[in-house]
């Protein structure tokens, strides 16, 4: 699946415009922009700012905001944090040998333990779909238009109902209406995560008066 910078870099190609062109009109440096077209977050300033050149770069370009910012969150983490620190940046801190045996060897064991932990779970997650909770529509119900299609997964997936991305609020919610004609109708909620894994649920129902 592309990143966020590969479709920002290829609306502006498109467009057939320039990097230069765009950060004079938007006032963001040229660098920031080819960063974000990259993936080299590093190389952005620290803080909240990475989503914010995310989104005003999306807009310029004619781009869902919304759906950039959730694929940056998909590929990086981070959605409910006021500081967006991408993988691979990180640098551990570092701490004081202890000059006994016993404290060194009771940090190896719970260092041991931690790193055990997270990779079980890191081995889990990447095995498995997200979950998916639908809460609306109920599968065979009668319902009138708009029909609304709410429900609930993880932060840091995108979600796509009949293919299109909506949005997600900081607790994984998400929520929409779709207006559609009287007679029998399926939506398709889909979400997908970091590791291409996707979880899907169908539902059915009649559209009354």
């Amino acid at each position: 699946m592309k990143t966020a910078g590969e479709i920002l870099k290829e609306a502006r190609i498109e467009k057939k415009e320039t990097i230069q062109e765009i950060a004079r009109r938007i006032h963001i440096r040229e660098d920031y922009l080819e960063a974000l077209e990259s993936n080299a977050y590093e190389n952005l300033p620290q803080g909240p700012f990475a989503k914010g050149f995310l989104s005003t770069y999306a807009q310029e370009l004619g781009l869902d905001s919304t759906r950039i910012v959730a694929v940056f969150r998909r590929d990086f983490g981070g959605p409910d944090s006021s500081e967006i620190i991408p993988k691979g940046i990180v640098k551990p801190i570092q701490r004081k040998v202890k000059k006994t045996l016993l404290p060194h060897v009771l940090s190896a064991v719970a260092v041991f333990a931690l790193v055990g932990s997270f990779v079980y779970f890191q081995f889990r997650s990447f095995r498995q779909p997200p979950k998916l909770v639908v809460l609306e529509p109920l599968d065979q119900q009668q319902t009138h238009s708009p029909v609304i299609v709410r429900g609930k997964t993880a932060t840091d997936v995108v979600v796509l109902v009949n293919t299109q991305t909506v949005s997600l609020n900081q607790d994984g919610e998400f929520y929409v209406e779709l207006p559609l004609s009287l007679g029998e109708h399926t939506v398709i909620i889909e979400a997908v995560n970091r590791q291409g894994k996707s979880n899907t649920v169908q539902r059915s129902f009649d559209v009354i008066e």
